[in-house]
């Protein structure tokens, strides 16, 4: 038994108000995970997750922003999680499922997109389909930039899913604010969704509902406790150190990102 400090809180239901049955704790499914597969269940039943809205292409002015509010409550009080949901719940799952340049392919065409080349320039280019009419260039623009940014993430996912919180947080080029890191969730979600490779992922359990500020398993790590406020996860963790706990901080949010 660990003596000194505050005792260790465990959720006994879920964000659904459901009995907890694998619990949230050192070692287990990390909460960054557990998030991302209720995102998915959230956009489950949208039309533009059905197979029949395959080719249609999303992003802000493009079905983006609906799908955004339906997702965000589950952020209401964590929010300095989203980005971390984004880097390494939506990105994992990506290079889990479509793990091959083929299946990427098939993804890409499936959320609208399509390589070809710049007639001027001859250079590959994204280009976004007109589905179900036409898009509008800025529209346009928007939805290949979005893509862009996801697929440069992925090419580095395997590094930041190796590098420590302050190495991800130090990084300019990974320095995704809230509103982008929503956008990763909302646009991996309906990928997988489309492509029945949702299926794979739902076995996840949920997570935990926090009711009580206190020490919980680690929502990124699950290898040490971070301390929730009421409001957000802070800076506040520690580790078994003997019988006692170690605590130190380490931030979740870069300060750029504020608040």
């Amino acid at each position: 038994m660990l003596r000194k400090g505050e005792p260790s809180i465990r959720p006994i239901r879920t964000i659904t108000g459901d009995r907890i049955a694998i619990q949230e704790d050192l070692g287990m499914y990390p909460r960054r995970s557990r998030l991302m597969v209720s995102a998915i269940h959230v956009l489950a039943d949208d039309k533009l997750a059905k197979p029949s809205s395959a080719g249609v292409p999303l992003g802000a002015g493009h079905g983006m922003e609906p799908l955004v509010e339906r997702i965000r409550p589950l952020f209401e009080r964590e929010a300095s999680l989203i980005r971390w949901v984004a880097y390494r719940g939506a990105l994992r799952f990506l290079d889990m499922v479509f793990a091959t340049d083929g299946e990427w392919r098939v993804a890409t065409l499936t959320m609208g997109l399509e390589v070809g080349k710049d007639p001027s320039s001859g250079e590959h280019q994204i280009r976004a389909i007109e589905r179900p009419g036409p898009i509008p260039r800025k529209v346009k623009g928007q939805i290949t930039g979005l893509f862009s940014s996801i697929s440069l993430s992925l090419e580095d996912y395997q590094e930041i899913a190796e590098a420590s919180v302050q190495a991800v947080n130090a990084n300019p080029r990974w320095q995704l604010d809230d509103g982008m890191a929503l956008d990763y969730i909302a646009w991996t979600a309906i990928a997988m969704l489309r492509t029945g490779k949702a299926k794979e992922v739902l076995g996840h359990p949920e997570p935990g509902m926090l009711e009580y500020p206190g020490w919980y398993a680690d929502p990124l790590l699950a290898q040490a406790e971070r301390y929730w406020d009421g409001t957000d996860w802070t800076a506040r963790m520690r580790v078994a150190a003997g019988k006692r706990w170690q605590e130190f901080a380490t931030e979740l949010r870069p300060r750029l990102l504020g608040p």
